[in-house]
């Protein structure tokens, strides 16, 4: 004999959320390259001109807006991957 619930009975984890999920990373991915790329080039810009200290600091303020966006994603990717794993241990806990 086999007692157990049937599958359909237990809560599904959202797809769409997994989606969300990894379309997320693959965007912190890909934010985090272009950071680590800029990051090189600022390191090698010259600033020993007016003109050039303002390019510097144009530079430097792209960056950063580019790392607040950065931080978002990855905060995004975190509050999502919560509410994910809770789904799995529902699920999980449900089939036991």
């Amino acid at each position: 004999q086999e007692f157990g619930k049937p599958l359909a009975d237990c809560p599904r984890t959202d797809p769409v959320l997994r989606a969300d999920i990894d379309t997320l990373k693959a965007r912190a991915s890909v934010l985090s390259g272009e950071l680590a790329a800029r990051s090189k080039d600022l390191e090698s810009m010259p600033r020993s001109t007016a003109k050039e200290d303002e390019a510097y600091r144009n530079a430097v303020a792209e960056y950063n807006a580019k790392v607040a966006v950065y931080d978002k994603v990855s905060h995004d990717v975190a509050a999502k991957i919560v509410i994910y794993n809770a789904e799995v241990r529902a699920f999980n806990a449900c089939i036991k």
